[in-house]
């Protein structure tokens, strides 16, 4: 499989990139968790934040080529990241998510 905008692989660089970034912003969208705001007794109801969000989603981006992807504040069931590359303002950084798999094993 040709790599990301590589000369002779018949895609356009700029496309792939959008479409990259379009199904990143899906995920994050869904995956995005928000925490139900405080209610006064006498507030009206309002509607869940997390209506849109997929909750236990198994994740699997194994030799994804991530850009600028960003999953703070997502809840994500399990994720997969083996051989995945993270290039400009990706997250999870190594180090971040390294120390949030040791804390969610952590007893």
């Amino acid at each position: 499989m040709a790599a990301l905008g590589e000369a002779g692989s018949g895609r356009d660089p700029q496309e792939e990139r959008q479409a990259r970034l379009t199904a990143q912003r899906i995920l994050a969208d869904h995956l995005h968790h928000r925490p139900p705001t405080p209610r006064r007794w006498r507030q009206s109801r309002r509607a869940d934040p997390n209506l849109r969000h997929w909750p236990d989603t198994r994740l699997d981006l194994t030799g994804a080529a991530l850009v600028d992807l960003n999953l703070r504040d997502c809840r994500i069931g399990e994720a997969r990241f083996d051989g995945a590359t993270f290039t400009g303002d990706a997250w999870p950084d190594e180090q971040e998510a390294m120390r949030r798999a040791e804390e969610a094993l952590a007893p």
